[in-house]
């Protein structure tokens, strides 16, 4: 059955193979494949400074736009849905980017499909969830246990009409010999609930200890974050009860019971809790407080909390760099630049593929999905770049302004050259000598007058 001229009922072949590598022990084929986590305690460290780098890296993540594209063979080949030009300079990328797809290396052109069901399905995911909440839940999943999962609930037409997250701490994958993955459960409580390979999409991290299972971020970082929250813990009761005593009240006289029990409501009174934190204490009968200085090696534990907070963002790459007050705007765009690159774009390039292999297909083969550039440029190398190649003709002026986001300009799409900057093929006319103003820079003038069309 065809929709939009698409092939609605296809879905992605899954290799049935006898020669697949045994990976694990044989008698756990069939059984639920254990995990070496614990992802309910993994997701109950969603606090602090995992909070802080995991929501930030998932909120970036679903800030990226995610764009459908549709291959085609021959330059008469027809497409049954709305489509778009892909500006050339996007579509080298995504020709070079995607050079590994066998749709992609043997197409001749690339159109971005406007209207789709896929774009629908991404839009409204479900009655309760969107676009960003579902791509910023699936990255934070990721984050915290190395997968997610979602499971696809498909009309009577065969397609995906919803799609819904599956918690990952109640997920377990059911290995198989021939098919790798038998079936994935779903377990709450005592009920158990089944899923076939094709209805299910996993995303995850790599994982080297674990052919089924991702590896987050914290799993690399455990132990840090202990030591972290037991920081946070000892602090926490610094503040409501000093965690130790600050020092001891001696008396050389001997107390009897109810002097000692109102010497210690008074001290109880006086210097425990927060809020007698820098009082004065007035106490009788000869006793007198004797402070506990602290140790060189305690107060390098309590300065040990820069040192988690450090080794936490560099597991979740994060640069330190894009939270520092003192840092300025080449240091600023560095950290921004790094964070991006190598942070952001391999986990949104992870997802791409994972629906492109997955999702897509249940469309048309013809069709993959890629999230546009997210990697900050070097706005001045791109000025420069654009200038040099509109002055021998090379670039448009409207191809610049459309790589930009901008609408076109009359006599922008007529090459350019720097004599004067006339449209390519005009006669040049010969200035007399008395015409040449002294000291006239033509190839300046003509940098000026495309950074001028640019604006």
């Amino acid at each position: 059955m065809n929709l939009f001229g698409y092939t609605i009922n296809k879905v992605s072949n899954l290799r049935q193979s006898s020669s697949i590598p045994q990976l694990i022990w044989s008698w756990f084929y069939g059984r639920e494949w254990a995990k070496r986590y614990d992802d309910t305690s993994l997701l109950n460290a969603y606090r602090s400074w995992v909070y802080v780098c995991s929501t930030l890296n998932a909120a970036c993540v679903a800030s990226a736009t995610l764009k459908l594209y549709v291959t085609k063979k021959s330059e008469g080949t027809k497409i049954y849905a709305p489509t778009k030009a892909v500006p050339l300079f996007r579509k080298e990328k995504l020709f070079k980017r995607f050079d590994m797809y066998p749709i992609v290396k043997s197409a001749v052109d690339i159109e971005e499909v406007t209207e789709h069901p896929l774009l629908i399905l991404l839009k409204n995911v479900n009655p309760f969830a969107n676009y960003r909440d579902l791509f910023e839940t699936t990255d934070i999943h990721q984050e915290l246990t190395g997968s997610a999962y979602w499971w696809l609930k498909r009309s009577g037409l065969g397609i995906p009409e919803e799609i819904w997250q599956l918690p990952p701490d109640k997920m377990t994958i059911v290995p198989d010999r021939e098919k790798f993955i038998r079936e994935y459960i779903l377990t709450i409580g005592a009920e158990k609930r089944h899923y076939e390979v094709d209805e299910v999409i996993h995303f995850k991290f790599p994982n080297p200890n674990d052919p089924y299972y991702g590896a987050s971020p914290l799993q690399a970082v455990a132990d840090t974050y202990n030591i972290n929250q037991n920081m946070n813990a000892y602090e926490n009761a610094l503040f409501s009860n000093n965690a130790r005593p600050q020092g001891f009240f001696t008396t050389e006289q001997e107390i009897d019971d109810p002097a000692f029990e109102r010497l210690k409501a008074e001290v109880l009174e006086t210097y425990v809790g927060v809020v007698n934190s820098g009082k004065t204490g007035l106490l009788d009968r000869g006793v007198k407080f004797d402070p506990i200085n602290w140790t060189p090696r305690e107060l390098g534990f309590l300065q040990g909390r820069k040192w988690t907070k450090e080794e936490i963002y560099a597991a979740y790459g994060v640069p330190l760099g894009l939270f520092d007050k003192d840092a300025n705007r080449a240091n600023a765009e560095a950290a921004q630049y790094t964070y991006m690159k190598f942070g952001i774009e391999p986990r949104c390039q992870r997802m791409e593929e994972k629906l492109n292999e997955k999702l897509c297909p249940m469309y048309d083969e013809k069709l993959f999905v890629a999230f546009e550039d997210i990697v900050p440029e070097d706005k001045e190398y791109r000025l420069k770049e654009d200038v040099e190649y509109s002055k021998i003709g090379a670039r448009l002026i409207n191809e610049i302004r459309a790589s930009r986001g901008e609408k076109p300009v009359e006599g922008g799409d007529i090459p350019y050259v720097s004599q004067g900057m006339v449209p390519l093929g005009t006669p040049p006319k010969i200035p007399t000598q008395s015409e040449i103003p002294v000291g006239l820079d033509i190839d300046r003038i003509s940098e000026k007058i495309v950074e001028r069309l640019l604006k």
